[in-house]
């Protein structure tokens, strides 16, 4: 607000900046509020937008704004990449359901190219196969 009165329009990289913040603090709506401003805005919305915004979830365990989001994010013809399944994945692990974490990690494996070997992804808890997440997943189921 204080940039729209000093007339100046936030871009994309001020936007990330402030729901980085939100992270930071733990205020999920304002997250969300300024990611709703940020799309009606025009700003060009993509895979690291939204993961910006699915690390504030995954930091809340707000499993269900995480999913909304990555669906939405999917249905606008984004592919997520690893960092938002992580995301989703912590906020599942954080809102304590073990189950549901351990659906997008099934998703992933079936749907990722992130995988050196698919086939390996649901035969094993071996991070190795997907460098891009190796040490990350493992913490958080």
């Amino acid at each position: 607000d204080h940039m729209l009165e000093m007339g100046i329009a936030p871009n994309s990289v001020s936007y990330g900046a402030l729901i980085r913040a939100c992270a930071k603090s733990g205020d999920v709506k304002r997250a969300e509020l300024l990611f709703d401003s940020m799309s009606r805005s025009g700003k060009i919305m993509n895979v690291q937008s939204y993961s910006i915004l699915l690390n504030v979830f995954a930091g809340a365990g707000d499993m269900h704004r995480a999913e909304k989001f990555m669906d939405m994010m999917i249905a606008e013809g984004i592919s997520p990449n690893g960092l938002c399944f992580n995301h989703v994945i912590q906020a599942c692990s954080r809102f304590g359901d073990a189950a549901r974490a351990e659906a997008w990690l099934d998703l992933l494996c079936r749907s990722s190219e992130l995988w050196a070997d698919p086939a390996q992804c649901g035969t094993q808890r071996d991070w190795s196969g997907c460098p891009q997440l190796s040490g990350k997943l493992s913490q958080q189921l």
